[in-house]
């Protein structure tokens, strides 16, 4: 009777699974019986999170992965490298769906990414130490799309407004880049700072949650919405099929496939 009472107020007892400081973050991870939840600092903001029992989310995360997969899916030999990897909730959901896109992650806190590894299921074909503008400079290949997941507490770091970086990101990227904000104030400002290099960006509300998400298009083709179109069709069959081999899948295919429709109809107005 007690516990059909907390589902029903929807109290959880909240359970610490792992605490650390480091000289980069104050990570906790937290096990609420439904959810494991990654917290970085004093902010209490989830930087990561698995629902159990779910592939997705429910929040910003699945409409990143999926907003990845539009940009790059129907592309052979793709590569998706994510700066601040944090628990891999993207990672997770992308390698899921399509385990051929390689996806390397990047994170400056190596405990971050041991949580990654040992609470949260993620998945990447490479996971590397270090500061994101610092990898930006020496890596020397091209990813198919670059995600942008960086916070200092609850903003974005100042070195993502200078033109210096975008300049970084638009050689290293063959199609596109996605950033991840929590403000109008700065996904506004990142599009400012990204224009002068990529035709096309705009800003994405994701409809479960606060936060805001710039993405943007190198190419400026006529042909790049056939493209994009062409893109949404496949990952929306892939989907399909997943879900119905599936039983976990299955109970989420009317959620995601209006989030994929949500993300494609923004698209559309690029």
């Amino acid at each position: 009777m007690i516990e059909l009472i907390k589902d029903l107020l929807n109290i959880r007892e909240e359970k610490i699974l792992y605490r650390k400081d480091t000289p980069y973050n104050n990570i906790v991870v937290i096990d609420d019986g439904k959810k494991i939840k990654l917290i970085l600092d004093s902010t209490y903001n989830l930087h990561s999170v698995l629902v159990r029992g779910s592939l997705f989310t429910g929040s910003y995360w699945d409409v990143c992965a999926l907003l990845a997969l539009l940009m790059c899916a129907n592309i052979k030999n793709s590569s998706i490298i994510i700066l601040g990897f944090g628990g891999g909730s993207v990672s997770r959901i992308i390698k899921h769906i399509f385990p051929n896109i390689k996806v390397v992650g990047v994170d400056i806190d190596k405990h971050v990414l041991f949580v990654a590894k040992q609470f949260f299921n993620s998945s990447a074909d490479l996971l590397v130490v270090s500061e994101f503008s610092s990898f930006l400079e020496t890596v020397k290949r091209k990813f198919s799309v670059i995600f942008i997941d960086v916070f200092q507490k609850a903003t974005v770091p100042y070195s993502l407004f200078e033109e210096h970086i975008w300049e970084l990101i638009f050689q290293k990227t063959n199609y596109g880049f996605i950033v991840n904000t929590i403000s109008t104030i700065q996904s506004e400002d990142i599009v400012d700072a990204s224009k002068k290099f990529f035709p096309k960006v705009k800003v994405l509300k994701s409809p479960e949650s606060s936060n805001y998400i710039v993405f943007g298009i190198k190419s400026a083709e006529v042909n790049i919405m056939n493209i994009l179109e062409q893109n949404f069709l496949y990952v929306r069959k892939t989907l399909e099929n997943k879900f119905e081999k599936s039983q976990i899948l299955n109970n989420e295919i009317t959620d995601i496939l209006a989030t994929l429709d949500y993300i494609f109809e923004s698209i559309k107005y690029l």
